[in-house]
């Protein structure tokens, strides 16, 4: 008879469990702060040059994470992207893509761009946790092209699409 009761308080227990709705709470937008990683507006130009060849791209979609609800039942942290998207570039139909990951409670920051044609994709991406950054190639302190100097530049050397 103990085991008769056991069992249905046991079962009572689990329904009553299973039938609650899950827990959620807020994650935070992705932070201004950050913005300057990545500070373009649809219809911005993105210029890369080798000196030799130009290759021009529009910025056709720009968003960041607002606000929103995560269930609680997954144990995950909250996570917020900046990321923009190109329209086809005209010369060589390259597409751009960039994307900013923060990962709430940490100082991790991961980047990430892809360039796409056809059906070919590069990727290059670098990573600042605890406020290093790794996998650039070179970080100046001060660059000067085209007599514009520009702070702070993380050089990413990477043979790209031919």
């Amino acid at each position: 008879m103990k085991k008769i009761y056991l069992f249905t308080i046991i079962l009572l227990l689990l329904i009553n469990n299973c039938s609650k709705e899950p827990e959620t709470r807020t994650c935070p937008c992705f932070p201004d702060k950050y913005l300057g990683w990545i500070p373009y507006e649809n219809k911005n130009e993105i210029k890369f040059t080798n000196h030799q060849d130009t290759i021009i791209f529009k910025i056709e979609n720009f968003e960041k994470t607002e606000e929103y609800e995560m269930d609680c039942e997954w144990d995950m942290s909250c996570h917020a992207e900046a990321s923009f998207i190109t329209q086809k570039n005209e010369m060589k139909n390259y597409i751009l893509n960039g994307k900013i990951t923060m990962i709430e409670n940490t100082d991790y920051l991961k980047f990430q761009y892809y360039i796409y044609q056809n059906d070919h994709t590069d990727e290059f991406n670098f990573r600042i946790i605890n406020n290093e950054i790794n996998s650039a190639t070179e970080i100046f302190e001060s660059l000067i092209i085209n007599e514009r100097e520009y702070k702070n530049v993380i050089f990413l050397k990477q043979d790209t699409l031919k």
